[in-house]
């Protein structure tokens, strides 16, 4: 059985991941047509100037009579933006479902894209290290219980539910922090340049609390090459990769504390005449000026082990972090001073 998908249908393709992705597509399957999803045409026309074998379709995740007609006629569908708007998956999985129901081959293939949030762990004060570590293998069932108000779970349980009753072969791919600049036409900045562009206003590194709690990350390229690894993995005849219910997995490189983070980017930016000090300052939730859901991600914990992929021999190829972060501060100091400038 060829391992060279016949079409895919990639959404987020302006964004930090999906933008990403695309090139990556673009070099492992060079002879596949891909359809990506843009708001504006101008976006699409951008993406079909730059990559050969490449077509848009204009809409939104609103638009359902387009986002299933076009999943339908797709052998592989890679939901890459915006995993928890409901009525995104709620069109997108029904069109690989109807190319089931219709005996269309080959059979449609559904990879979405979600994230390790919903392990997020507060231990007591945000900015205090959680010792619980999520396994997707000796965790197995707690990430299967956790209550469907923790961030994706809910639009995750529809996926594995509905394709587990369809008998279609979908998965969900949930990578934690997601590092380095973007990789194509669309959005550049990673989560880290937003905790590096309040450093700049602010002056001087901030953590929450003591900096201790830590959080595991992979690298926006190998994020990609997982993807890929998925799809010819999911072609094969002597299916390795788990669907349905059991098709949910983590994805990661290793773990770093925020006060590490912190740290590595506070040096570069003193490095670059940005700020004066190295030292990182220490505050409560009420005296850091970040919004409540960055307070969430940047002081609490999310430890996760993504052993399912390992065990079937994937492995990352980029195990440092630093260098990372000490792009993205080059980059926001070189914005910074643009904006001063024109100040």
């Amino acid at each position: 059985m060829s391992t060279t998908p016949e079409s895919i249908f990639l959404t987020g393709a302006t964004g930090y991941v999906g933008s990403a992705l695309l090139p990556i597509f673009r070099e492992a399957f060079p002879q596949t047509p891909i359809t990506v999803l843009v708001r504006q045409a101008t976006q699409g026309e951008l993406i079909t100037a730059a990559y050969p074998n490449t077509t848009f379709v204009q809409g939104t995740h609103d638009s359902t009579s387009l986002l299933k007609t076009t999943a339908a006629t797709s052998h592989i569908v890679v939901h890459a933006s915006d995993f928890d708007h409901a009525g995104a998956t709620q069109a997108l999985l029904p069109g690989t479902i109807a190319r089931q129901r219709a005996g269309t081959q080959p059979q449609g293939i559904y990879i979405g894209i979600s994230g390790a949030a919903s392990t997020v762990e507060i231990n007591g004060e945000l900015g205090e290290l959680s010792p619980k570590t999520y396994s997707d293998t000796t965790n197995w069932d707690e990430i299967l219980d956790f209550p469907s108000s923790r961030p994706h779970v809910e639009i995750e349980r529809q996926v594995t539910r509905d394709s587990e009753a369809a008998g279609v072969r979908a998965v969900v791919l949930a990578p934690p922090e997601i590092l380095h600049s973007g990789l194509g036409i669309g959005k550049k900045d990673s989560h880290a340049h937003y905790h590096i562009n309040r450093a700049l206003d602010a002056g001087k590194g901030q953590v929450l609390g003591k900096g201790k709690n830590r959080t595991s990350w992979i690298h926006v390229e190998d994020l990609g090459e997982a993807v890929v690894w998925f799809i010819h993995e999911a072609m094969k005849e002597e299916m390795r990769v788990e669907f349905g219910m059991r098709g949910y997995y983590l994805a990661e490189a290793g773990e770093m504390s925020m006060l590490e983070r912190v740290g590595v980017w506070a040096d570069e930016l003193v490095r670059l005449g940005a700020i004066g000090s190295r030292d990182v300052e220490e505050g409560r939730a009420g005296e850091v000026e970040w919004d409540e859901k960055q307070r969430f991600v940047l002081g609490g914990n999310m430890r996760v082990r993504g052993e399912r992929l390992r065990e079937l021999g994937w492995r990352p190829r980029m195990t440092e972090w630093e260098g990372s972060f000490r792009g993205a501060a080059r980059q926001e100091v070189e914005k910074w001073k643009g904006l001063k400038n024109v100040r």
